[in-house]
């Protein structure tokens, strides 16, 4: 067993064992004295962040395109940031796939900083010369007052040297989120204490592009790690698995123009139009995965590929995505896009834990399931004289039902077996108080997690707590899934 550092890897990919019996893709820094100079700043170190945008870096500067290293920023944590510190700031992933399974050991950070205990250095390497981009992945919740400062205090940093501006890309799920994150950093540079000049500075300056990325990925795990010392000889408690697909679509507003031309040199899709990526993956792929995560938790499913695997949710997700969700996204090609989604939920190397998928739901619901529902509300009002149309926007809400139905049940924190779950959500104990009653009176029950704001929650948004056939089919699914349980009421709901 060897620790991780580039010695190391070096060794592993030169001179394989019997042990180490798997291929290991490595690419060597090169000696060039801007190769340890961060150009991009990433803020919100992870697990994504770490399979996904760093290793498309990792490709341009393997291409020796040397101006992609990256400063990866923690948001709180130090232990990650530490970690990376002492492997030479390398990491193991794995990925897996219908052709198998291979080794990345990605080498483009170069550096890490914990934003709660350095926060002026990470001000001072956004002003940096070096850098030329951020990129965050922050999850939706953290879009605060407190991150745009952060950056707007680098920002302004960066003008007072007069420096160029700099591209800064949202990296996560939020809808519109390049136009979400400038507003926010507009608004900060907007009060006191920073110069009237800076708002018009950055307007001017930099670019805040909305991005879609798409990429599954687990959380650390024992098994990942143990495959790694099998495979490799090689000991990375931060080692990642992850599936083989990964998709970013970034908006073609980067202060570098020629930026583009280089990430799609390495697979990345710079278009004009992201929102038809982002829908789908907003609406089929992270909606699903709420849905799966619940049934997941009340059936006491430890991972995604296990729910997935049930016939009747398999069927379901299915039927969801292509009478709800599908039909309404601008994404090209969606019936092959659910297709593949439904193949990658199943990947037998993906231990992608189910209760990690359900946190944070009330957060997720919002931006996954409300424009889906109040879409086909809008169908539904233009096609009262199409009797065919009318019928398919109702038999997509009344999928969307089903869904609701699921999430209020795993309310109940215990599975069908009895056992005792946590739900993991700012909003757990206020939810659970009001579905406290749904096995005796479900139909109360949806009326009061679909009332309006001054009466409840509105996790669903008011149109569809007003829409009498939904209420109605989402306390009759949620009083099925009560007396039969939720695999045999999806049964009843697919045939």
């Amino acid at each position: 067993m060897a620790a991780l550092n580039h010695q190391t890897v070096q060794h592993a990919v030169a001179n394989p064992t019997q042990a180490q019996r798997q291929a290991l893709i490595y690419h060597p820094p090169a000696d060039a004295p801007e190769r340890n100079k961060p150009a991009v700043v990433h803020l919100g170190l992870g697990g994504f962040h770490r399979a996904h945008q760093a290793m498309v870096f990792d490709e341009l500067l393997a291409k020796g395109d040397q101006r992609w290293g990256v400063c990866a920023v923690g948001m709180r944590s130090a232990q990650l940031s530490t970690q990376l510190r002492a492997q030479d700031y390398l990491y193991l992933v794995r990925i897996s796939d219908a052709q198998g399974s291979r080794w990345h050991a990605p080498s483009s950070i170069v550096k890490t900083l914990v934003a709660a205990s350095e926060r002026d250095a990470v001000i001072e390497q956004i002003a940096s010369p070096h850098t030329r981009w951020i990129t965050l992945t922050v999850t939706e919740k953290a879009y605060t007052p407190a991150l745009a400062g952060l950056i707007v205090d680098g920002l302004a940093a960066r003008q007072a040297k007069g420096l160029a501006g700099l591209t800064i890309a949202s990296c996560d799920n939020l809808p519109d989120n390049g136009r979400v994150l400038g507003a926010l950093c507009q608004a900060q540079a907007a009060s006191p204490p920073f110069d009237p000049s800076l708002q018009s500075w950055i307007e001017t300056e930099c670019r805040f592009p909305s991005s879609m990325v798409d990429r599954i990925v687990p959380a650390p795990s024992a098994e990942v790690r143990a495959a790694a010392l099998q495979d490799l000889g090689l000991d990375d408690p931060s080692a990642l698995g992850v599936e083989g697909f990964w998709e970013w679509v970034i908006e073609d507003a980067l202060v570098e123009p020629a930026d583009a031309d280089a990430l799609r040199s390495v697979g990345v899709v710079v278009t004009d139009d992201v929102a038809g990526f982002e829908q789908a993956k907003l609406w089929m792929l992270n909606a699903s995965h709420t849905v799966l995560a619940s049934i997941g938790a009340v059936l006491g499913d430890r991972f995604i590929r296990q729910v997935i695997a049930r016939p009747a949710v398999r069927q379901w997700v299915h039927a969801y995505m292509t009478h709800a969700s599908g039909p309404l996204v601008g994404r090209p090609n969606w019936q092959d896009y659910r297709d593949a989604l439904i193949e990658r939920f199943g990947n037998p190397m993906l231990d992608h834990a189910c209760l990690q998928v359900y946190s944070d739901s009330s957060l997720k619901i919002p931006v996954r399931w409300v424009p889906v529902g109040q879409r086909l509300l809008d169908k539904v009002a233009g096609d009262r004289a199409n009797t065919n149309a009318l019928d398919a926007s109702r038999l997509g809400l009344d999928c969307l039902a089903v869904a609701v139905a699921i999430f209020v049940r795993s309310l109940d924190p215990v599975t069908e077996a009895g056992e005792p779950f946590v739900f993991n959500d700012p909003l757990a104990s206020e939810l659970q108080a009001l579905a406290r009653d749904q096995r005796a009176d479900p139909r109360a029950t949806i009326g009061r997690l679909l009332a309006p704001a001054d009466q409840g929650l509105a996790l669903l948004g008011e149109r569809l707590g007003e829409d009498s056939v939904f209420l109605a089919s989402a306390a009759h699914w949620l009083g099925r899934i009560h007396a039969r349980g939720i695999e045999s009421a999806l049964q009843e709901f697919v045939q």
